[in-house]
């Protein structure tokens, strides 16, 4: 089978899936290999039906007795099955399934995984994962079982007995193209192994090991697609050479009338001629890019860029981002067909909100980036390979990718050490009474092309405001209007603040 080949050129049934697929970016055979498992259940523990515990997740295997459709009082349908083998026999029980009794039938030898409770005073399998047993291995049983990024109508039994196929089907068409000496020195195994072992791992360290060769081989191919685009620049360069230190002067004297002054990571951008930087804070749980021209990308542009990527692959998804900035987040995840909350301003908030909503990503506007993959953790690696694969696809500078995404324009946080913060808030949010007005994290003043926050610092006495509208020009003369009421009310801890 030639694996590059489109899905919708194949037979009627992968025709009838084809949309429903692209959704989950899987448009060719070689896309159901690389379509990477986001969890794995552990149906390893096999177990005789006369020793299983309540509680227990574990696999049985034996002889359908029977099995029936039963209405409850509440006319509620369940199908019972009565399973044996050589110990003992155990009632199963699914919910709302009469389409089992068709599948599954009397004197079947069958695989069941799932949890073993109590239900109407005796042992039961509820609701359990189940396949026929044949001369094949078993794939959804008995094993650590893959669970896939979904689609409506594509569910991860579809997905999972396609890819085993193809595995099967394929075996001697993956090459290995890393030098031995690449893979000796970083301990990775093969991709031939990576790939099955990624979907059927024998055992979770196998699965761990098949992730870091294939994150090792997204990382080396995007290096190298930069080099070589660099060296496509530098083979048909026509431009005349750029000469820094013959113009070092004027660049020193133009650097010094800037109203700001650049950061040495902005400055080695610029001077080295890089595609983008990186700037970690002290402690490193803080990310901000430089982009080519040397500007810091503002993070909620990061956020947007990130929620659009992984929306792509994971449509319907929810992600999460602070109060600070929302316009075009909100937009970038709505344009993407993906869900949003938006939290107060905080660590222990946004986490709380990514386990409460089960999300997939969330972002603050101060650099801080969460992956549901990571365990809701603060992780700066996926968002770096995330930006450097899109720069690499769309072969576009980072500066003209972001512009790409900008729904609106940004303020930047603006303080004030007051001593009557409650008091100017109140003030605020009745001059804006005729917005919407939301009380999440101090006050969200929002119109329809504009919108402001205002809120107490939670680690310093300060007022923390944010302003951004959605037109550039028009941006300037809001925050004026609202800077003009805060100092109305004002009363500065020093005369400097005010």
């Amino acid at each position: 089978m030639n694996l590059q080949a489109p899905i919708a050129s194949a037979g009627r049934i992968y025709k009838l899936y084809a949309c429903r697929l692209e959704k989950l970016g899987i448009r060719t055979f070689e896309d159901f290999l690389y379509h990477i498992p986001s969890r794995y259940d552990d149906f390893s523990l096999i177990s005789k039906i006369n020793r299983v515990q309540p509680g227990e997740v574990v696999t049985i295997q034996g002889t359908v007795s029977e099995i029936n459709n039963e209405f409850t009082r509440n006319f509620k349908r369940l199908q019972k099955a009565e399973i044996a083998d050589n110990t003992g026999t155990i009632e199963v029980v699914w919910f709302n399934q009469p389409y089992l009794t068709k599948v599954i039938h009397a004197q079947d030898n069958i695989s069941l995984s799932g949890k073993i409770d109590w239900f109407l005073r005796k042992l039961v399998m509820q609701s359990p994962d189940y396949e026929i047993i044949t001369n094949s291995p078993t794939i959804h049983t008995g094993r650590i079982v893959p669970v896939y990024p979904e689609t409506r109508g594509i569910t991860s039994k579809w997905l999972r007995r396609q890819v085993y196929n193809l595995l099967e089907n394929n075996k001697d068409q993956f090459s290995e193209y890393l030098p031995d000496s690449i893979i000796r020195e970083n301990a990775l195994i093969t991709i031939k192994d990576a790939i099955k072992q990624i979907h059927f791992p024998k055992s979770a360290e196998n699965a761990q090991k098949s992730r870091q060769r294939l994150a090792f081989d997204e990382l080396f191919l995007l290096q190298l697609s930069a080099m070589h685009r660099k060296l496509n620049w530098n083979k048909n360069l026509t431009s005349s050479p750029f000469s820094i230190n013959e113009f070092k002067n004027k660049i020193d004297n133009f650097l010094k009338k800037l109203p700001f002054t650049l950061t040495n990571a902005q400055k080695r951008v610029v001077e080295e001629k890089a595609d983008l930087g990186l700037a970690p804070d002290g402690d490193g749980d803080r990310l901000f890019f430089i982009d080519e021209k040397g500007d810091i990308v503002q993070p909620s542009l990061i956020t947007a860029l990130v929620a659009k990527e992984l929306l792509k692959q994971n449509p319907g998804e929810s992600i999460s981002f602070d109060i600070r900035y929302i316009l075009t987040p909100k937009k970038i995840v709505e344009e993407y067909n993906g869900k949003y909350t938006v939290t107060k301003v905080g660590h222990a908030f946004i986490t709380e909100e990514l386990h409460r909503t089960g999300g997939i990503f969330a972002g603050e506007s101060s650099a801080h980036y969460y992956f549901r993959e990571t365990g809701n953790a603060e992780s700066q690696l996926p968002v770096i390979l995330m930006v450097l694969k899109v720069m690499s696809k769309e072969n576009k500078p980072l500066s003209e990718i972001i512009e790409g995404l900008k729904r609106s324009h940004e303020s930047g946080e603006i303080n004030f050490k007051v001593k009557n913060a409650l008091e100017i808030i109140e003030a605020i949010k009745e001059k804006y009474s005729d917005a919407q007005i939301d009380e999440l994290d101090g006050i969200a003043v929002n119109y329809e092309d504009w919108r402001f926050s205002i809120r107490t610092s939670n680690t310093e006495p300060l007022l923390r405001l944010n302003v951004e509208h959605v037109g550039k020009e028009d941006l300037e003369g809001k925050l004026d209007e609202v800077l003009v009421e805060i100092k109305k009310h004002a009363i500065f801890e020093d005369e400097k603040n005010g």
